[in-house]
């Protein structure tokens, strides 16, 4: 499973096996059922003890159980020994003479330094459903290459499972990778079955190794009868220029030519053979075949399809020994997904990704694209190839991308890399707990305000930056309500709305929500918005083009983005900034996160998780490469995973990050990965984004949480002195960290911009008590603009301010049953209006407060009108520490936010700027 990403608001409604470092030949032995992938340790196992773990339709079958050892053996129903290969009544005949793998022209493999074998089934082309097998070459000179006996003993080592061999596809019970009709002659999909993940087995460090493909049958059938022929006749990756057929000659071909993607044709000796069949990849080991393109015919040339050429480019991107694609697992994964569905669909709006974190619509796909030397270059390429709504901003390109056009993208000399721009997260909260008041006027005294000051936010523009704000259509009725200025309001407040750029037919309006908050506040305030959904760049686009085509002397925003950096600013955070300094004041949304991050220097295990070194997360003494985590039920989890390495994107003089680190999502036992985030990030962003969805339920299929684990790996490069990730759960309830959790700062990107005022949130009838989820600070900042590591850190303190959210909206959220009472969900109090939780609801309140300030002092600076409400507020208590702690802290930065209490300071500090009014 690969990782694709969108943008996010902050609103609150809304394998593997673990391998120990081998010290010795036997210090793992592993077992790969179909269902999942186990793996025992040495250190579980006596050492003369096998175990075969959670396979009984094998070990019933082979008459074996589970204490077996190697001193006493059970007999086969034929009458053979499993662990000798010999029949009580015939001794096999070997070949007298030495049998030397060199004698082999290709189809050996030789284990690597590790001994870690990854295995991943990438594609099913054939209507046969068989079993493939890995087995060690050693010893193998006793018997005579073809015989039953090399058959049998083959066949025995892969049922054992050891460092002897290991059955490593089970086609009869699982699911490749990717699914599709392959090759002109093809005309059914043949995928069936579960995608397991990559497999992890033991091996022989420095083992040669061959492989066993049964096409239509078991492992398990070929050795208890090693004279099958037909279509259960067993297939051999091995060839000699001097066999007589016996191992299957041409049957397996290396794809790539890189020696780790291979094809079998399931039906050995065919004129018109595809090699399609069965295609897997293995990582730890290199195998030497003919190469594809040599042995296929014109005809049977599967590569020239489209499905092929995308195909090829995963298979090239995830290949260990090459530099990868220019774009990342998500994108090329899209398109395969892509185009097995217009395969049987002719409607590409039909199409959705399983990645929910995809902006797709219409079979485009919303992409940031950085570019190698000058951006200007780059986007006039892309759009020559087919880019649509392209835009550049600094280094990076975004727009919306044919899907069918992705494996284009890479040829572009002007392009550094490309990746998908994740669905921005609106910060769109849960409720809080309390007893319904009056709202927002009573909660920061704006009422007062207005009246005492006789302001209203006249004269000034409030610029909104969310997801869309009328593609539901609902504006009509909210003007005539008198919840939004335009036409027909009928307060007088007839200044129209002013869209630069609207959001998709799939948004929500919460950019409308906000509007509707700031005009609860600032009635005379004019509005103009810009969606933050169609890339970074036009993110940061949309900063600036708010301040010089709308005149917004205010901008706010509810939106995160997952692969923002943590530790430098990136261009919107840059975008941000500059306007700042142009006068324009400017107020983020927080985020809801609350404390849910893990930071830590990056600590080798000694021990390997996917062919690669592990992080410990275990502080003490001990060692413990996973950590366990707990997903609420039917929820969207999605870490952003970063480190100490600059972004290209962001800086692009640095060359980008100087390390690599990788994050996988397993199941309970560890034994399994379930989800998996692992692009090249070396010479590119220094972050990696995972997503999944626990879909685990009880006995009445109701969801319920589930325990998983993660596990951080760094594949190449230097291991980072700081590694941080950051947990979100779009939609749905907060996973918890069960151990070794840091308890760490959440507010980053943009939000952390010096000069963004990010803004927490609190419950409109109880504002002075922080909510539960409001991210804190502070930020640490590790390198500059340009990607130069800070002789010292930079410590932001974050968030400035907390306003209240919790108020109502005429439409947002929507209308949501689950009790099934017949009753909004959203509308807490209830009044028939639902409540707009999360920072998305808090940030436009204090962008309110601000409008109204401006008008009373028009051409405040931002520094100004920021020293004003901060030292203002109302100083609350910092839930995450347990004494009194008066004045500014990380949780809730100066405090409530206070309408009236702000003007009246600005006055003060207006007249006598000199004078630290806070004190008085």
């Amino acid at each position: 499973m690969l990782d694709i990403f969108e943008p996010f608001s902050n609103s609150e409604n809304t394998l593997l096996s673990l391998d120990q470092n081998l010290e010795s030949s036997n210090s793992s032995l592993n077992f790969s059922p179909s269902e999942q992938l186990l793996s025992l340790n040495s250190s579980d196992l006596d050492s003369d003890q096998l175990l075969i773990s959670d396979h009984s339709d094998l070990t019933n079958d082979l008459n074996l159980n589970l204490e077996t050892t190697a001193t006493e053996p059970q007999a086969n129903q034929d009458g053979s020994d499993l662990l000798t290969g010999t029949s009580n009544s015939e001794t096999l005949v070997g070949n007298l003479d030495d049998l030397d793998t060199s004698e082999f022209d290709s189809g050996v493999f030789t284990v690597g330094a590790d001994g870690d074998i990854a295995v991943d089934f990438l594609f099913d082309g054939g209507k046969y459903k068989g079993e493939l097998a890995i087995f060690s070459l050693e010893d193998m000179a006793e018997f005579e290459p073809g015989s039953e006996a090399f058959i049998r003993e083959a066949a025995r080592r892969a049922l054992i499972g050891s460092e002897l061999g290991h059955v490593v596809i089970y086609d009869l019970k699982e699911g490749a990778r990717f699914s599709g009709i392959l090759g002109e002659h093809e005309k059914e999909n043949w995928n069936r079955g579960e995608h397991q993940d990559v497999k992890t087995f033991a091996m022989n460090p420095g083992d040669e190794f061959g492989i066993l493909f049964v096409p239509k049958g078991k492992v398990q059938q070929v050795f208890e009868d090693p004279s099958l022929d037909g279509s259960k006749r067993p297939l051999f990756s091995m060839t000699a220029a001097d066999s007589e057929d016996v191992y299957g000659l041409g049957t397996m071909v290396d794809i790539t030519g890189h020696g780790h993607t291979f094809g079998f044709d399931d039906q050995w000796g065919k004129p018109d053979s595809d090699y399609n069949d069965l295609i897997f990849k293995v990582i730890g080991a290199t195998g030497e075949a003919t190469l594809l393109s040599e042995i296929v015919t014109p005809e049977s040339n599967w590569q020239n399809t489209d499905l092929g050429e995308a195909l090829v480019d995963y298979f090239q991107l995830s290949d260990p020994d090459t530099s990868g694609s220019k774009v990342g697992f998500d994108l090329v994964e899209l398109q395969l997904e892509y185009i097995a569905h217009q395969q049987t669909n002719e409607s590409s709006s039909e199409f959705e990704p399983d990645n929910f974190l995809l902006q797709v619509n219409e079979g485009k796909v919303v992409i940031d694209a950085v570019a190698f030397d000058d951006a200007d270059t780059l986007l006039n390429d892309l759009t020559a190839l087919g880019l649509q709504q392209g835009v550049a901003f600094k280094s990076v390109v975004s727009g919306l991308l044919p899907i069918e056009l992705i494996n284009e993208v890479s040829a572009l000399n002007s392009l550094a890399f490309a990746k998908p721009a994740y669905q921005p997260l609106t910060n769109i909260g849960a409720a809080d707990a309390g007893a319904p008041i009056s709202q927002i006027d009573q909660a920061i005294n704006s009422n007062d305000a207005r009246q005492n000051f006789n302001v209203n936010g006249a004269g000034v523009t409030v610029g909104v930056i969310s997801d869309s704000y009328n593609v539901l259509g609902g504006e009509v009725n909210d003007i005539r309500s008198g919840d939004l200025p335009g036409v027909n309001n009928p307060n007088g407040f007839t200044a129209v709305v002013n869209i630069l750029e609207e959001g998709s037919s799939r948004d929500t309006d919460e950019g409308r929500a906000m509007s509707q908050l700031i005009h609860d506040v600032a009635p005379g305030a004019g509005l103009a918005f810009h969606t933050g959904f169609n890339g970074t760049a036009n993110f940061a686009n949309g900063i600036k083009e708010l301040m010089d085509d709308a005149g917004a002397n205010i901008i706010v925003d509810d939106l995160s983005i997952y692969a923002e950096p943590m530790f430098q600013d990136g261009i919107i955070a840059q975008a941000v900034d500059e306007v700042v300094t142009q006068g324009v004041a400017y107020f983020s949304s927080a985020g809801n996160q609350a404390n849910n991050s893990y930071e830590s220097s990056f600590v080798s295990s000694g021990q390997r998780i996917q062919g690669s070194v592990a992080h410990d997360f275990n502080p003490g003494p001990g060692v413990d490469t996973l950590q366990q985590i707990t997903i609420p039920g039917n929820a969207n989890l999605v870490v952003s995973l970063q480190w100490d390495s600059p972004f290209l994107s962001a800086s692009p003089e640095s060359g980008g990050a100087t390390s690599d680190l990788d994050i996988y999502l397993l199941d309970n036992t560890g034994n399994r990965v379930l989800a998996r985030s692992t692009d090249r990030n070396i010479g590119r962003d220094a972050v990696e984004v995972l997503r999944f969805t626990n879909r685990n339920t009880d006995a009445n299929g109701n969801p319920i949480p589930a325990q998983f684990n993660l596990a951080i790996t760094n594949p190449r490069g230097d291991a980072p002195r700081n590694l941080k990730y950051i947990l979100f759960n779009p939609g749905s309830g907060a996973t918890v960290i069960n151990e070794f959790s840091t308890n760490s700062p959440t507010v980053y990107g943009h939000h952390a911009a010096v000069g963004a005022m990010a803004v927490g949130s609190g419950f409109y009838r109880n504002p002075t008590t922080l909510a539960p989820s409001s991210s804190i600070g502070p930020t640490t900042i590790l390198f500059d603009q340009s990607g130069n590591r800070l002789v010292t850190p930079e410590i932001r303190q974050k968030p400035e301010i907390v306003a209240p959210h919790g108020t109502n909206t005429t439409f947002f959220p929507a209308f949501v049953d689950n009790d099934g009472d017949g009753v909004d969900d959203n509308d807490f109090e209830p009044d028939n209006f639902p409540n707009f939780f999360g920072t998305s609801a808090a940030a436009p309140h204090a962008a309110g407060v601000a409008a109204l300030m401006l008008q009373a002092f028009p051409g405040t600076p931002p520094d100004i009108l920021y020293r004003a409400i901060q030292e203002s507020a109302l100083d609350m208590e910092n839930p995450y520490t347990p004494d009194l702690d008066p004045g500014i802290d990380n949780a809730t930065g100066s405090g409530l936010i206070q309408a009236d209490q702000a003007i009246q300071r600005l006055e003060q500090i207006q007249a006598r700027p000199e004078i630290d009014w806070k004190s008085k």
